[in-house]
């Protein structure tokens, strides 16, 4: 039941907060090279699985952003890194465009409204579930040694 609660938050995070990503992906993959995409991103499989292998473990355990956003990091990374742009065609010119605009939408946010998110902080979004800890408190309670 938890464990599908959190698959449904990584989806979330994934179609909402990254869809700039996903997005940038699908076009440079539509840019590339159509034959063998496929094989490269095969290639990559130790940088992309490692980034899955570290968010299936923390979907057993707890989900915070703060947690996995290194292992969304190396999914993405594995996933581009198999990316390749043939020389000479139009692709070559659109790919550096369509990172800057990833870049953008990714970074707009934070720059637009991280001033008032720090002055308001109840306007953040929170992804935590109902039932795990709240900040600052510990997961495992400890006998206290005196």
């Amino acid at each position: 039941m938890i464990l599908q609660r959190y698959i449904s938050l990584y989806f979330d995070l994934l179609f909402s907060s990254q869809s700039a990503l996903l997005v940038g992906l699908m076009v440079l993959l539509f840019l590339g090279e159509q034959k063998s995409w496929l094989e490269k991103i095969r290639s990559c499989w130790p940088v992309w699985l490692m980034g899955l292998a570290g968010l299936g473990m923390y979907a057993l355990v707890l989900v915070e952003p703060r947690y996995i956003a290194a292992f969304f990091t190396l999914f993405w990374v594995g996933l581009f890194s198999g990316i390749v742009i043939p020389k000479g065609r139009e692709a070559v010119r659109t790919a550096p465009l369509i990172t800057i605009i990833v870049v953008f939408v990714i970074a707009a946010p934070v720059g637009l409204f991280g001033e008032s998110l720090a002055e308001n902080p109840s306007r953040r979004t929170e992804y935590r579930l109902a039932g795990s800890p709240e900040p600052g408190t510990l997961w495992c309670q400890t006998r206290r040694i005196t």
